[in-house]
């Protein structure tokens, strides 16, 4: 619920502005200003702001020109700046979870909290489980001053810092509401970042933001045809109405096809690990939406319907103060400003049980001064999934006895062979007839080539096993390559393994492997602790070709813990 003037909803692209006021009349919410102007090439990359001069003077320019008054603003961060998690706490008040939310990031965001801006949005309180779920959203500190500090410099005042994903969920709810059962997507294709935000029984499950968005069409189109950026957009964007080659008409469809086959993996990864059956409709909204071959390859690719969605459609729009045709031209383009537009003043959260807007806001904000809670709290009918991994710690410590023994054989037979080598070598020196002293050699060598693959297979497991055990013990993680390692951290750091994951909400109830083909089964507490595994399995040496195959949720017997069922393929690597 929000109380007081919605703020000036300002969105930032990577391609350019849009500004929206709102204001709630008798009718509805009415358009009392909207503003759109684009920005320079370059001037905003991988969510970073390159050209803050830029970006100052537009906003200060569209202020003057559509003649905002107020000063108040709400903004959103998107990229990999961004991290959200859906997580699964133990049922405490309010107070408590105030108090509790930066050990519970702790446990799933891989950096210093101290260094992160957390804020968390209650999604459901399941209560015959003890229960609730959580929306964990955080961003590094300098990332929100710095992007806070910009807006100041261009004489506004922002008073919100939130996400694009939400943003669009907001304004799609004040529109046309959320489904109560079912899963919908909404995607909102920008410039340069596509935003994913998949929406279950009328909450948020699972949000992605992917660096494929609506320049890399335009890129394609310029590398394959040679031409100008300027007149590849044109192209994509429909030549101004004039007749587009059919040369380019295809280079179009194939790049489109492309962005649409990554949105169909994200759809599929969520219902691999979500244990959902489908997702009903694709809701797509954004500059790139109005791209028929983009919506006909989604829709081709996830094999599900799919609509533009357009935020200004049901709005009552004030005609003395707003250009109808630049909403009737860009409207899909404003999800992110209109969303934000619905943001006030002052907000309190709505009651549980209810679908209501997120409303997350990633500037500080002072906690209230409340108990200290108790961390153990709800963790009682866990102990047992200690025993069990307790017990494959021990039977990997067993093999790994097996292990050194032949180790030892090995190395006696290599011993030998070295001994021969040596006397055959001084044999070399004294006869001039070597030759069967050479096919000897050769037959000792392929003898020991023949052992050493023995040895393999029969190892090679062994090694496997404690490979996973590192991966599942605490403080512990998978042997990597550190290079490759210090890569995705730089490229990707929501790829990084958490350091500070707990083991102990995941266990394993099957390890089979036939030659070298690996399956692995069994029960997390959700699904980004399944995320969580793959992430280390694929940056493991041990391990290559990680497939998750599809979940499913059920309720354990003794804990009646609510479970996530998974299995994963793999091929080992000895």
């Amino acid at each position: 619920m929000a109380e007081g003037k919605h703020l000036i909803g300002v969105d930032i692209g990577s391609s350019s502005i849009k500004i929206v006021e709102l204001k709630s009349s008798r009718k509805g919410l009415e358009i009392v200003r909207a503003a759109y102007a684009p920005l320079p090439e370059q001037t905003i990359i991988d969510g970073h702001i390159m050209n803050r001069g830029a970006v100052v003077e537009t906003l200060q320019q569209l202020w003057t020109q559509h003649k905002f008054t107020r000063k108040d603003v709400a903004v959103a961060l998107y990229g990999q700046s961004v991290i959200v998690r859906k997580i699964t706490v133990p049922t405490m008040t309010d107070a408590e979870l105030e108090q509790q939310i930066d050990w519970e990031a702790k446990q799933h965001i891989p950096f210093d909290v101290k260094g992160m801006s957390i804020d968390y949005e209650v999604l459901r309180k399941r209560p015959e489980a003890g229960q609730m779920d959580l929306l964990l959203v955080a961003a590094k500190k300098d990332e929100v001053s710095d992007f806070t500090t910009l807006l100041k410099e261009a004489k506004v005042k922002p008073i919100i810092v939130d996400t694009h994903a939400f943003a669009l969920q907001n304004v799609f709810e004040s529109q046309k509401g959320l489904p109560q059962s079912g899963s919908i997507a909404l995607i909102n294709v920008g410039a340069s970042v596509t935003s994913i935000n998949i929406v279950s029984d009328g909450v948020s499950a699972f949000s992605r933001e992917i660096t494929n968005a609506g320049n890399s069409i335009t890129e394609e189109i310029q590398k394959q045809a040679n031409i100008p950026f300027e007149q590849a957009e044109a192209y994509k964007c429909g030549a101004g109405g004039g007749i587009i080659p059919q040369e380019i008409q295809l280079m179009i469809e194939n790049a489109c096809d492309g962005l649409a086959g990554e949105i169909q993996r994200s759809l599929d990864f969520y219902l691999a690990t979500s244990g959902d059956q489908e997702i009903t409709t694709v809701y797509m909204c954004g500059g790139s939406a109005y791209l028929a071959p983009l919506c006909r390859a989604v829709e081709r690719r996830a094999r599900v319907a799919v609509e533009v969605f357009d935020p200004t459609a049901h709005l009552i729009v004030d005609a003395k103060l707003v250009d109808g045709e630049l909403l009737k031209k860009r409207g899909a383009q404003f999800p992110g400003a209109v969303g934000l537009a619905l943001r006030s003043e002052r907000e309190k959260r709505e009651l549980l049980g209810t679908s209501h807007p997120v409303h997350i806001n990633l500037i500080p904000q002072k906690k209230s001064a409340v108990a200290t809670a108790s961390t153990a709290s709800g963790m009682q009918g866990q102990g047992w999934l200690a025993v069990v991994l307790g017990l494959l710690v021990l039977e990997v410590i067993a093999m790994f006895f097996v292990y050194n023994s032949r180790q030892k054989e090995l190395d006696k037979t290599k011993r030998a062979n070295a001994e021969v080598t040596a006397s055959i070598d001084a044999i070399k020196a004294s006869v001039a007839k070597h030759g069967e002293i050479k096919a000897r050699l050769q037959e000792l060598k392929d003898r020991e080539t023949a052992i050493e693959k023995l040895q393999s297979a029969r190892t090679g497991p062994t090694l496997a096993m404690l490979e996973l055990s590192k991966i599942m013990s605490v403080g512990r993680g998978p042997t990597v390559d550190p290079v490759r390692l210090e890569t995705v951290k730089r490229d990707n750091p929501t790829a990084a393994p958490s350091a500070t994951w707990d083991p102990h909400r995941i266990w394993l109830t099957q390890y089979a492997e036939s030659d070298r083909a690996v399956k692995i089964s069994g029960h997390a507490r959700d699904g980004e602790d399944v995320s969580e595994l793959t992430r280390r399995l694929e940056l493991s040496t041990m391990f290559s070709d990680i497939t998750l195959l599809p979940a499913a949720k059920s309720v354990d017997s003794v804990t009646k813990l609510e479970v996530l069922g998974f299995q994963i393929s793999a091929k080992a690597r000895y």
